[in-house]
């Protein structure tokens, strides 16, 4: 049984995730979004992951509403 734990503890390593993440968010959307992540872990077992995240972000309200009218969420 392969198991393997990561959790990002230190404000320095969720700051660099955070960064990748909305570098990723603006490069496939278009939307600035800032993230604030609070915890995230990612445990592998059996060549399965699960990931916990817990995060908060913001964005302008013209923005949430032309993704979500994008979406027919309305």
């Amino acid at each position: 049984m392969d198991e393997l734990k990561l959790i990002l503890n230190t404000k320095f390593m969720r700051g660099m995730v955070t960064k990748i993440i909305a570098k990723a968010i603006l490069k496939k959307t278009g939307y600035q979004v800032d993230i604030d992540l609070n915890e995230i872990s990612v445990e592998v077992v059996d060549g399965k992951a699960h990931l916990h995240v817990d995060a908060d972000a913001t964005i302008n309200t013209s923005d949430l509403l032309n993704i979500v009218k994008s979406n027919d969420l309305i």
